[in-house]
């Protein structure tokens, strides 16, 4: 089946994207990552089932839609992919600039105040995910690139799950703790507070469905519907 975002140009193919084929990488799991010349895609192909294909495209298309509820409403700045293009073995999503956390961390061009300020939205995104009980699944510091805001990614294995949401954020605010010496707790804890008590999840499921139809549904709701 092939899956394609309403907001792609309608007359926009694979065939009609041209890739950076110097900047092709082969994981372990042996994807094959590629980024459009204009830097506007990136395309993942992995030898996979069509219907994990397509799970990782409404789940990217779930996080984006839900990220931009709160960005829209308090300013956050915190992002997800946008996926674009279900097809064979290829997805194709936006391509996020910036630096991997674990990278910024572990340069010594980066100052005190750009960590503040990157520590702030960090505790905007752990209270989000207790907000709405999500888990990343692979919640690492490679996985959010810092470019102004934040963008996170790798959200193939993300779920609802109400008990592993503190126990993954303080796993990742150790990692932090590691590569950074200094005190981060009072910035996060800042963060955390700007984002009130609110929820996203039931409205962003519906504007999945009406989006996508009853398959997105099919696919997701066993991933973030309550189960009690």
């Amino acid at each position: 089946m092939v899956v394609i975002n309403p907001l792609i140009e309608n007359t926009t193919t694979l065939e009609d994207i041209d890739w950076k084929p110097l900047l092709t990488v082969h994981s372990k799991r042996s994807s094959v990552i590629e980024i459009s010349k204009d830097n506007k895609y990136l395309k993942k192909t992995k030898k996979r089932k069509g219907k994990k294909r397509d799970f990782e495209f409404y789940n990217l298309a779930f996080w984006n839609i839900l990220l931009e509820n709160y960005n829209n409403t308090i300013g956050t700045e915190i992002h997800a992919p946008t996926p674009y293009i279900s097809e064979g073995r290829d997805l194709v999503m936006e391509y996020g600039r910036g630096f991997d956390l674990d990278r910024l961390l572990r340069s010594a061009s980066i100052g005190p105040k750009e960590v503040e300020q990157i520590m702030r939205r960090m505790g905007m995104l752990f209270k989000i995910k207790e907000n709405e009980s999500l888990i990343h699944n692979d919640f690492d510091l490679r996985h959010i690139l810092v470019d102004g805001g934040l963008f996170i990614i790798d959200l193939e294995n993300a779920q609802y799950g109400k008990e592993g949401v503190k126990k993954e954020n303080d796993k990742l605010i150790q990692s932090i703790n590691v590569l950074y010496s200094k005190s981060i707790e009072e910035y996060i804890l800042e963060g955390m507070n700007k984002v009130p008590k609110m929820r996203f999840l039931d409205c962003t499921l519906d504007s999945m469905k009406s989006k996508y139809g009853g398959r997105a549904e099919f696919y997701l709701k066993n991933r973030y519907r309550d189960k009690k």
